[in-house]
């Protein structure tokens, strides 16, 4: 089970927060906040709008700026620089890097990132009872077979392209 299976409410304002970087686009929260005022207005006061966060406002990465978790043959690590932070994995000969693009929880922290066009969710999350990581809640029973499957969760479509779509799908209905 995936950490975002717990979270179906907020996918939609998920994909309104933009990118690291990114210029706002047409269904970006300010867009969308002109028809949908109530739930742009209310929508980051409440646990899951607190709990998604951008890297370069995570006070836990800033505080954390290099967390690593052993689980053999690999090893994860989360290093933030001015406000980056990359998520990676070795298997000691190779390494696969990405930057974080959103971090979810507002405590236990897992973390979403995009690699060669797809989008993963982390298999280790922050966990503040130990002050560091360790594997993601419902991750524990993975039997990984290569680095690639050890980079992370593939998300099996992506959450930004599914919300954007059915965001769309609302406002500009097709006709059958």
């Amino acid at each position: 089970m995936s950490i975002l299976s717990s979270f179906p409410a907020a996918v939609l304002w998920l994909a309104s927060v933009p990118l690291v970087g990114q210029v706002p686009q047409p269904n970006s929260a300010p867009a969308c906040s002109g028809c949908h005022h109530s739930q742009a207005a209310s929508q980051p006061g409440t646990p899951m709008g607190r709990a998604i966060v951008l890297p370069d406002s995570n006070r836990t990465l800033d505080a954390n700026p290099k967390m690593t978790f052993h689980k053999a043959p690999y090893t994860y690590t989360i290093e933030t620089h001015d406000h980056k932070s990359v998520y990676s994995v070795t298997d000691g000969t190779r390494t696969i890097s990405s930057e974080v693009y959103w971090s979810l929880g507002a405590g236990v922290q897992a973390w979403l990132f995009e690699r060669d066009g797809k989008f993963y969710e982390s298999l280790v999350s922050y966990y503040p009872a130990i002050n560091g990581l360790d594997v993601t809640v419902g991750d524990e029973g993975l039997t990984l077979h290569n680095l690639e499957e050890a980079f992370g969760r593939v998300l099996s479509e992506p959450v930004v392209r599914t919300a954007s779509d059915a965001m769309q799908r609302t406002r500009y209905p097709t006709a059958s």
